[in-house]
């Protein structure tokens, strides 16, 4: 049964196979060139490399602060144009992104719509292959071929992003692009391809629902992860007076800033705009930094929130988790469906 329903989507698999390949073929290629500047000597024999791995991290305006800035800026130039640069950025970034969903849409929309369209669903139970048999061998065929793909591109954009984690910590480098959770994104997408197949029982319109839920769910869990990682972990905070040095407690290059701005001595906001009216370059209070002065002379104290970039696989977890759980509450709608809804 399961070799049956690998032929039935060798067409998305063989297409799937093949772009995932030239994506991972073009990340290779221009992974080794970024390793190669990383291990380069900057200044004397200080690499990027080296500078990363300092303990504790670079604090700004340092001789390795510098160096890292410079390779990050080589790193995402691509040969000095800001424009291409992040025309680049942000269209790797955005097609590495859509792997996941386009894996599990590809391979879960058609996989059951495909069958009830073409009616070939009655020649399986002719057989005398039960509706839940017939139903968990597509389950699993299309699952394992989405944890083999999802996961072999995950692992080159984890070796990819390697020199960017190591600076700029694995929350901002790509935290929906490595470790555990583009499986589950896949998974949850596939989930939800056989589910809406087996209720619009047409492949292309099952395909694009698909996407289109999926994008739909994302985007609501991802306006909550802040709230809900400050739930199963609460963020660290500081709040210090900005017209003194930045205390050594304070949030490094490679953890996660959720918040940061101005408080007054009631913990409420003040607003940037309010600062700037204020605290003009024309404020008399002092003729060495005005601006820090005047924020003194109001009381006003700068704080920040932050989640260490040593949180990044619990929240990797986390993430997954939530993803999984509705992957399996979607199942049980389409195997509730399958076993009491007329097909």
């Amino acid at each position: 049964m399961t070799w049956v329903t690998f032929r039935r989507f060798r067409f998305e698999l063989v297409t799937l196979t093949v772009a995932l390949a030239a994506l991972a073929a073009w990340l290779i290629g221009t992974g080794l060139q970024h390793y190669a500047a990383f291990d380069v000597p900057y200044v004397g024999p200080i690499s990027a490399a080296a500078c990363a791995r300092q303990i504790p991290q670079p604090q700004p305006n340092s001789e390795c602060y510098n160096i890292l800035t410079t390779y990050l800026n080589q790193f995402q130039g691509d040969g000095g144009n800001p424009l291409l640069s992040m025309l680049l950025s942000n269209t790797l970034h955005f097609l590495i992104a859509l792997v996941p969903a386009l894996v599990g849409a590809m391979l879960g929309g058609p996989l059951i719509a495909r069958e009830l369209e073409r009616g070939t669903f009655r020649l399986v139970w002719a057989q005398g292959i039960t509706r839940g048999r017939w139903l968990w061998g597509s389950v699993i065929a299309a699952t394992l071929a989405t944890i083999a793909l999802v996961g072999a591109i995950t692992l080159v954009v984890t070796w990819w992003s390697a020199p960017l984690d190591q600076i700029v910590g694995h929350f901002s480098g790509g935290f929906e692009m490595e470790g555990l959770v583009p499986l589950a994104y896949a998974l949850f997408a596939l989930a939800l391809g056989i589910a809406l197949g087996l209720i619009v029982r047409s492949s292309v319109p099952a395909l694009f629902i698909t996407l289109l839920g999926f994008f739909l769910v994302r985007s609501l869990i991802t306006q909550l992860a802040t709230q809900l990682y400050a739930y199963f972990m609460p963020p660290l905070t500081i709040t210090y007076d900005s017209s003194i040095a930045v205390p050594p407690t304070g949030p490094q290059m490679r953890d996660w800033v959720t918040s940061s701005g101005f408080v007054d001595h009631f913990g409420d906001p003040v607003s940037q705009d309010l600062i700037n009216g204020i605290c003009g370059a024309n404020d008399p209070t002092t003729a060495g930094n005005p601006t820090s002065a005047c924020v003194h002379a109001h009381g006003w104290l700068y704080t920040v929130t932050w989640q260490p970039d040593s949180r990044f696989w619990a929240y990797q977890g986390i993430e997954s988790a939530i993803y999984l759980a509705l992957a399996l509450a979607v199942l049980a709608v389409a195997i509730w469906w399958v076993r009491r809804r007329p097909v």
